[in-house]
């Protein structure tokens, strides 16, 4: 083993107490070196966890000589330019610089394969993005091209073949199974295309169950309020005692955007929020979630074929079987420009 600074020499008697006196076999000790060839580590104090200082001293033992070339490459690298990492040692990018703390999602060379009898379907084929907090994003394509299982995997209901996705900068993959359900029920919101309502509960009783579940303290009066201020939101006042049987799709599909926004998500996802509605609630729906995008700074992310979502969108990322053909930001985006436009042509299957 070597050391990579050549330190103070030692006395030549220091060196005998490294001979095993408890083997009388044991050979001589060596002929101690030459004070130059002999190297020192100190201790410098430091504060104990009670504050008193520990102890200081100093642990001296020989080494072979080194060749000059050796000792070359043991000194300490010289500091970097003044002013950053210098035009001949760059500093390597780090996560944080490729937008990590910026961005509340994002998927790196994630791929998704399903097993159909003897055949191997492949969902996503390496697919990379990032989506940034309060982002009102639109990730579109045609029947099959891979928005529900991406919003599957962002949603933690289910897992890649191989890649990472990163919410809020951690990596879910390395979640255990209660932290995952905990993420899912504080991080994240779901808005299915078939609602999910369960038809014993009322409008009320429905958008206040997840209110119910896991650690939530929020005293009585207070989650009361809140239910009744996203029933009023979503233009339910009339209906809050009204089962989903006696909801129209329309209604049902505010219960569902109500309810995803109880537990105030940083994130929500709406896999076909319109599909089952017509022009008129679509546009209604359409502009109650771009409200609470606006107003709860709320992260929106649709899986959708609606044109009519993809045109108000500032975040748009475009698929075609299981590949990503375009990711840009639109002039919707807060910052009022258009900040990036990746294209890529579709490649071999």
């Amino acid at each position: 083993m070597r050391l990579r600074a050549p330190l103070a020499g030692v006395e030549p008697g220091d060196v005998s107490r490294f001979a095993r006196r408890d083997n009388p076999q044991a050979p001589p000790a060596p002929t101690p070196p030459a004070e130059g060839d002999l190297h020192t580590i100190s201790t410098k104090p430091r504060e104990t966890p009670k504050g008193r200082k520990a102890h200081s001293g100093v642990c001296r033992f020989p080494l072979l000589p080194l060749p000059a070339e050796d000792l070359e490459t043991l000194s300490p690298a010289p500091p970097p330019e003044t002013g950053g990492a210098g035009a001949d040692h760059p500093a390597p990018e780090s996560r944080t610089s490729r937008g990590t703390t910026m961005s509340i999602v994002r998927l790196v060379d994630v791929t998704k394969t399903y097993p159909l009898g003897a055949t191997q379907v492949h969902a996503l084929k390496g697919i990379t993005f990032d989506i940034e907090k309060g982002d009102f994003a639109s990730i579109s394509g045609p029947s099959g091209s891979g928005k529900s299982t991406i919003l599957n995997l962002i949603g933690c209901i289910d897992t890649t073949t191989s890649g990472e996705v990163y919410i809020d900068g951690v990596e879910t993959s390395t979640l255990s199974d209660k932290k995952i359900t905990r993420l899912r029920h504080d991080v994240l919101g779901f808005i299915f295309q078939s609602f999910n309502l369960i038809p014993v509960l009322n409008v009320f009783e429905n958008i206040e169950f997840p209110l119910l579940l896991g650690r939530s303290t929020l005293p009585k009066r207070e989650r009361t309020e809140w239910v009744n201020h996203l029933i009023d939101d979503v233009g339910l006042s009339q209906w809050r005692s009204h089962k989903s049987n006696e909801l129209s799709g329309g209604q049902r599909q505010r219960v569902a955007i109500a309810r995803a926004l109880a537990t105030k998500p940083s994130i929500v996802m709406a896999d076909e929020p319109t599909a089952n509605l017509d022009s008129e609630t679509s546009e209604a729906i359409i502009d109650l979630m771009k409200k609470m995008n606006r107003e709860l700074k709320t992260t929106f992310i649709f899986g959708t074929h609606d044109p009519d979502i993809v045109k108000i969108a500032d975040h748009v990322i475009r698929l075609r079987d299981g590949e990503i053909v375009e990711d840009y930001r639109t002039a919707n985006g807060s910052n009022g420009a258009r900040e990036r436009a990746l294209q890529a042509q579709r490649g071999p299957s």
